[in-house]
């Protein structure tokens, strides 16, 4: 396995899919708008969408922003 550097954001265990993307926000559709909301309800990370940045995969050299489907979060250690 190599080695991974970088940053990373770090969410507790069994996140509420409510707060990755609040119901609040349902109604908009356009995908340039929706990653503003991004966690805004999560307790200390409200700032999120205004602090992250687009990061480089270095396995496959493509610029990377993920925020994965709400429906495949169940911890933190299904994004490792």
């Amino acid at each position: 396995m190599s080695k991974q550097t970088g940053r990373a954001w770090v969410f507790g265990d069994d996140v509420d899919t409510d707060l990755i993307y609040h119901n609040k926000y349902l109604a908009e559709t356009d995908p340039n708008q929706m990653p503003q909301y991004a966690f805004e309800y999560y307790p200390g990370m409200e700032n999120y969408a205004k602090e992250v940045k687009l990061g480089v995969s270095q396995r496959m050299k493509t610029p990377t922003f993920f925020i994965p489907p709400a429906s495949r979060i169940a911890s933190v250690s299904s994004l490792l």
